[in-house]
């Protein structure tokens, strides 16, 4: 493990704890709202797109003679600038050299210092620091305080199940849900490279196909034993490590077991279309699971662990994007749910699943499954399970944006349209860069989806400043947001007026955005494309 100065650290849990006694909970956006934008704007062309958010008109060049200027001679001298440099130099005021490279910014702002030249430290360097502080910190954190907390909460919690099946029996009623969270919890735990005890021997069999999967990282068509006899796809290619995780064997292991935890999900309501496929009795089955793992950190009392857990994740990225422990506990609460069992009860279970999808946190926005579509018609479109998750991966708007762009999202003319992939400017332009559009006017001719975008950037510029505010995230997100080309650019200097200037902005968002993603790609909720049936 890379060190970290004591006083971060220090500064990273006194920010973490103010914000655990002030903040506020994530601003919502308004659903409501958005899809009627979508249904007022219905077809709109890319044309109409660009008038709707015009970037109005950029400098061609910035004549500069530059030859004159302060110390050009001997930067010419140290750096040997060809003629097509020059050119380009003396047509935009600057220019961005691939053949000069430095393994890092520090090393090539060092040599500079060290030259006497004038230096110019840009918003790349800036935001790159911003990545390798991040990066550091969320690794040490994980180190520090997020590994054995879920390595005690995950083993408190496992003892327990025999006391749940002591109370409940191992009958043909209770015992599937009870094997269902027995082998939850023995994928979690030997993941994380502990050693297992489960309450069911045909639980080691059964966590070991899986982990043969996890380990081939390849995504299953087929009946895994994953909480129902119904066929479920799975991407276990999710499970591939990377990023810092490949630091350490301990990283690389908490990697996967957070994977597992992060994305494998109990549904309560099956995703639409595929109730055919997920009979009743089959979503009752891993209702009662869920129910069975609220009683189990009950009794262990792991849920300061999972809490504190949450907490730091919730001010790194976000809120789950799933049912959570807390959710589920306030729902049966409120409908009077005392004991998993009750959900035997055909009647008392279809009762939970209405009181369930009375709550807008019921249903999860970003789709991060494999699931099929099951007809071109515009409205059948797929919507994900509602599902619990243990520590769900995180709600954050550019996967609800990159998820919102493609097969089977966009509609024309009444059909789907089968666009399989997004683009990144897609991002760049819902965070409120409109220059973007531009370069995206072949894909929005295509696949005629400027409708889907404009509704987007919508959803976006409705947020108020303090959804800026609310995770590390966002806050990143922010600072990308910020390098978008002004609508005024009368007082810029000269060369920051050009096409050419906003466009190396552009790689600046575009790069600073992967690292944001790269960091986070444990947690962040990754978009799908819906499957074509």
């Amino acid at each position: 493990m890379r060190p970290l100065q004591t006083t971060s650290l220090l500064a990273f849990m006194s920010l973490l704890a103010l914000r655990s006694v002030s903040a506020q909970t994530v601003p919502d956006f308004d659903m409501s709202a958005y899809k009627s934008f979508l249904a007022a704007h219905q077809d709109m062309s890319s044309s109409q797109l660009l008038t709707l958010h015009p970037a109005g008109s950029f400098a061609r060049v910035a004549p500069t003679q530059f030859s004159a200027a302060l110390h050009f001679q001997a930067l010419d001298s140290m750096y040997t600038l060809t003629p097509d440099e020059k050119t380009l130099l003396s047509q935009h005021g600057f220019v961005v050299t691939e053949r000069i490279q430095s393994k890092t910014f520090a090393a090539a702002f060092l040599q500079i210092y060290q030259a006497d030249m004038p230096l110019f430290i840009s918003t790349d360097a800036i935001l790159h620091a911003l990545h390798m502080s991040y990066d550091l910190i969320l690794e040490t954190i994980e180190h520090a305080a997020i590994i054995p907390k879920l390595g005690d909460a995950l083993t408190q919690i496992h003892s327990q199940l025999p006391a749940l099946a002591n109370r409940y029996g191992q009958g043909q009623g209770m015992g599937p849900s009870l094997f269902d969270l027995d082998l939850y919890l023995t994928v979690a735990r030997r993941l994380l490279g502990q050693t297992v005890d489960p309450l069911y021997p045909s639980t080691l069999p059964a966590s070991d196909y899986i982990l043969q999967k996890i380990a081939a990282a390849q995504w299953v068509k087929g009946a895994s034993p994953l909480f129902a006899d119904s066929i479920r796809l799975v991407d276990y290619s999710q499970f591939t490590v990377r990023g810092h995780y490949t630091h350490s064997e301990e990283l690389s292991k908490y990697f996967q077991s957070m994977m597992w935890l992060g994305r494998t999900e109990f549904y309560l309501f099956p995703p639409k279309g595929t109730e055919e496929q997920y009979k009743e009795a089959q979503i009752q089955r891993q209702a009662i699971a869920a129910l069975l793992m609220k009683e189990a950190v009950g009794l262990s009392g792991a849920e300061t662990e999972l809490g504190e857990i949450d907490d730091i994740l919730r001010f790194f990225v976000g809120d789950p994007d799933n049912v959570t422990l807390r959710e589920l506990k306030g729902l049966t609460a409120d409908i009077g749910m005392t004991g998993a069992d009750e959900m035997l009860d055909t009647l008392k279970f279809r009762g939970f699943q209405s009181a369930l999808l009375k709550n807008a946190w019921a249903y999860q926005r970003i789709l991060s499954q494999m699931l099929v579509s099951g007809s071109s018609l515009a409205v059948d479109q797929i919507q994900p399970a509602s599902s619990f998750l243990l520590l769900g991966q995180r709600f954050v708007i550019d996967s609800y944006v990159t998820g919102s762009v493609v097969y089977d999202k966009i509609v024309y003319q009444n059909s789907k349209v089968r666009r399989m992939l997004p683009s990144t400017q897609d991002v760049v332009f819902a965070l409120g860069n409109d220059a973007s559009a531009q370069l995206l006017v072949p894909e929005l001719d295509s696949y005629h989806y400027a409708t889907n975008l404009a509704a987007l950037r919508y959803l976006v510029d409705s947020y108020e400043p303090q959804f800026w505010k609310t995770t590390f995230y966002n806050g990143w997100l922010n600072a990308v947001r910020s390098l978008t080309p002004p609508q005024q650019r009368d007082g810029l200097p000269a060369f920051m007026r050009t096409a050419a200037w906003w466009q190396e902005k552009l790689n600046t968002q575009l790069a600073s955005w992967a690292e944001l993603r790269h960091d986070n790609l444990l947690y962040a909720k990754q978009s799908y494309t819906g499957i074509p049936a």
